[in-house]
């Protein structure tokens, strides 16, 4: 147990190292999640020192001022954004309380914004043709098909190894939130949706042959995909978003971030036809109440999508 002291600063800085080892090591938190923490506590440690605060007297009111502080572009934060740096800063002053690195403060009485209920957000189709028509290299071919017929996240995706590839189970076996290990089969999957959703699936027999000829290239390598740097996983989020950025530039569309490809796959199951619970288990959601939220919206564009069909026969 640690003493409790009057922190500055310095010690801040090492309290939040402290904490973050104590995430990665003792909670065996993925280091996708120590590496939000540790943005959003490195910004509070800058914020203590412009500030000079020190641990032991703040109170709500600071911590929900350090949430929506302007941002370096003059800008306020987003709701999720904000609520992102209080519970961070909320975690890791509990773990400081309960070390008695500093003695019990105002911070227990914080009640962080709820998480608003995301709202399913696919691209349009026309979108998903242009891009997936344009000039792209096999390694972004690879990863975008991957997201946008498999509905697989970022992280899934990044730190999928080549021999998670099986070809001859025709499945990828990956891992998921908390560590779950989880396999998809991606030539059923993709040749269902062909089979309903023709439109927006051209191609994705050569996508097939690319995946399971990239898992044997590259056999020897830690991870199947190029945009995962070795040890640091973590780091997948910007590489792909940014990467992503750069092919809608190109495409000349408006730019939209790859979790907008997860739920477009989620859309187009319930549009071909996919039963709910085959769809909740396709996703990884932890409740079916997700995967609902979903059903309203490929209600709405296969409406749409009949009457077009109507009109033009």
């Amino acid at each position: 147990m640690g003493d409790i002291m009057q922190t500055t600063s310095t010690n801040i800085q090492t309290l939040v190292d402290e904490y973050l080892t104590f995430l990665l090591e003792r909670r065996n938190r993925r280091p996708l999640t120590v590496q939000t923490y540790r943005h959003a506590l490195k910004h509070f440690v800058r914020w203590c020192e412009h500030n000079q605060l020190t641990l032991e007297g703040l109170e709500p009111d600071d911590i929900e001022a350090f949430g929506w502080r302007t941002l370096r572009n003059g800008g306020m934060p987003s709701a999720a954004t904000a609520r992102a740096s209080m519970v961070a800063t909320k975690k890791f002053l509990d773990w400081c309380v309960a070390r008695k690195h500093i003695p019990i403060t105002g911070h227990l009485d914080l009640v962080t914004p709820s998480q608003p209920d995301s709202v399913p957000n696919p691209i349009a189709d026309t979108q998903w043709r242009a891009l997936w028509g344009s000039d792209l290299c096999p390694d972004d071919r690879l990863w975008l098909g991957d997201a946008y017929w498999l509905g697989r996240r970022r992280y899934e995706i990044v730190t999928t190894r080549p021999e998670g590839v099986l070809p001859e189970l025709q499945q990828i076996r990956f891992e998921r939130k908390r560590g779950k290990i989880r396999q998809i089969e991606y030539q059923a999957v993709c040749q269902w949706l062909s089979g309903e959703l023709p439109w927006l699936t051209e191609g994705w027999t050569e996508w097939v042959q690319l995946l399971e000829e990239t898992s044997e290239q590259r056999s020897g390598e830690r991870y199947l995909s190029v945009y995962a740097e070795t040890g640091q996983p973590d780091l997948d989020g910007n590489r792909l978003t940014k990467r992503l950025w750069k092919l809608c530039d190109a495409a000349g569309l408006e730019r939209f971030g790859p979790h907008r490809l997860r739920h477009s796959a989620c859309t187009n199951f319930f549009r071909a036809g996919v039963e709910p619970a085959v769809i909740q288990n396709l996703m990884g959601h932890e409740s079916f109440d997700t995967t609902r939220g979903y059903m309203s919206i490929s209600g709405y564009l296969q409406r749409g999508l009949d009457r077009k069909a109507q009109a033009n026969g």
